[in-house]
């Protein structure tokens, strides 16, 4: 890697989501680099890329110029280009692309002048992309931009007008569908589960779920595989659930009442590893706990009461990487540390970085080469980027790179994610290392020696 801002000031190279819902806002990969934002005393906050090595981690395009901050976001990869949200001295934020060579360009100036369009939620699906928009005539709609040519049109002026239908939960539904699912609303009826085919006669309503509330059943957590879309939902009778839909009415039902009756069991933070779906939500005799679920009823479950009783464990950033699910929840014996379950469903506690009853509270979990790297805090050091073996070793692992601001999570790009197929046990304080300055990533093993 590199030492983008030299001395002790740092680059903030941005490891992913904010938000913890699947968005990965703040950087891009294929095949062969990852794409992400950074900031440089010349450039301030613009777009780079990086191989892995520090022979080829340098600046793509300084689109706003003279020191000052485009700011990009939204920053996703399709057909040898990569899209995302910038400004610059003559409009302020909208669509521009780049390519690995660093050729670069605004897509279109969709709202025109200084005010901006703000595109949201860009996501590749299949050789488009779509994103939210503000336009003057349309409020915030649907567009989508061919990767083939760069065409950017409005997608559909779904609330006719200008006022706005507000897409959001832009989820690709993969070869399947061919298209992507995604959250708005009409004139006739509030927030439902939309899909579409990028064109305006493909783009429709799938199902009115809830139709007696002026807010719809207001689909969250929409993610996709095997051209399922999944999603919390409420329908005015079972309160908010998991719910699945195939993109058309009749395919479009609740997997299960978790909750009976009319109590909502508010599932969060969907995440699919392999053909599976984990989640966090409520139970009243497990409180918030992991859940998991094949798309039937039957296959829907809790994984494991990790706080017992109605006590919360809470779950949080659920991660999919090498085939499992790394998150992290709070057990009374040791704070909230790192947890891993398979897609079996066999869960383990994996490390206890903040010893006894505090909070190490692990974030931006990657798992690359039988470990598992991530952000905490041993109440010592700060934060910091750590790693845990996956199978582990009972010995102490080596010390390994850099502070989590020099931590991109998506470093196992670069080398090949693979999935450990060993059982893990849990892990004290002295299995699981602090990775330290001074060395860099290698693709024979975890890291080597500069």
């Amino acid at each position: 890697m590199s030492d983008i801002y030299s001395g002790s000031g740092g680059s903030y190279p941005e490891p992913g989501s904010s938000d913890q819902v699947g968005y990965d806002s703040r950087y891009a990969k294929d095949s062969t680099n990852i794409y992400f934002r950074a900031s440089h005393p010349s450039y301030s906050y613009e777009m780079w890329r990086s191989d892995g090595t520090n022979n080829v981690t340098a600046l793509l395009c300084d689109i706003y110029g003279g020191g000052n901050n485009s700011s990009p976001y939204y920053i996703t990869a399709v057909n040898g280009r990569v899209y995302f949200r910038a400004r610059n001295t003559s409009s302020n934020y909208e669509p521009w692309y780049t390519t690995p060579s660093g050729s670069y360009g605004q897509v279109a100036d969709i709202y025109g002048g200084s005010t901006g369009s703000y595109p949201e939620y860009m996501r590749a699906c299949g050789d488009l992309v779509f994103f939210s928009a503000e336009h003057p005539s349309y409020g915030r709609e649907m567009w989508v931009i061919n990767s083939n040519n760069n065409n950017c049109s409005l997608l559909s002026d779904i609330w006719s007008g200008s006022t706005s239908s507000s897409p959001s939960w832009i989820t690709d539904a993969d070869d399947a569908q061919n298209g992507c699912f995604f959250r708005a609303r009409n004139e006739n009826d509030n927030y439902e589960l939309w899909f579409s085919d990028g064109t305006s006669s493909g783009t429709r309503m799938v199902k009115e779920i809830q139709p007696s509330t002026s807010q719809g059943s207001y689909p969250e957590y929409v993610v996709a595989v095997g051209g399922v879309a999944y999603f919390s939902a409420e329908d005015g009778s079972n309160g908010r659930e998991l719910w699945r839909s195939d993109g058309t009415t009749n395919g479009t039902t609740m997997v299960k009442d978790i909750v009976v009756g009319g109590g909502s069991s508010n599932p969060r933070y969907l995440t699919v590893v392999g053909d599976k779906i984990f989640f966090t939500c409520f139970h009243p005799s497990y409180g918030w706990e992991l859940w998991m679920s094949d798309g039937t009823e039957g296959g829907t479950r809790i994984v494991a009461d990790i706080r017992k009783g109605p006590n919360d464990a809470s779950p949080e950033w659920l991660r999919s990487s090498g085939g499992a699910l790394y998150f992290n929840a709070h057990n009374d014996g040791t704070g909230r540390e790192l947890y891993r379950a398979t897609q079996s469903g066999v869960m383990e506690f994996l490390c206890d970085v903040y010893p006894g009853t505090n909070s190490g509270t692990p974030t931006n979990m990657e798992y690359l080469d039988g470990y598992v790297y991530f952000a905490s805090n041993n109440g010592q050091n700060g934060q910091e980027v750590y790693r845990v073996p996956v199978p582990p070793s009972i010995a102490e692992t080596d010390p390994l790179p850099n502070s989590v601001d020099n931590m991109l999570d998506t470093t196992s790009t670069f080398f090949g994610i693979r999935r450990s197929t060993k059982t893990a046990s849990p892990q004290t304080a002295t299995s699981c290392a602090q990775v330290s300055p001074g060395i860099e990533w290698g693709s024979a093993s975890p890291c080597k020696a500069r």
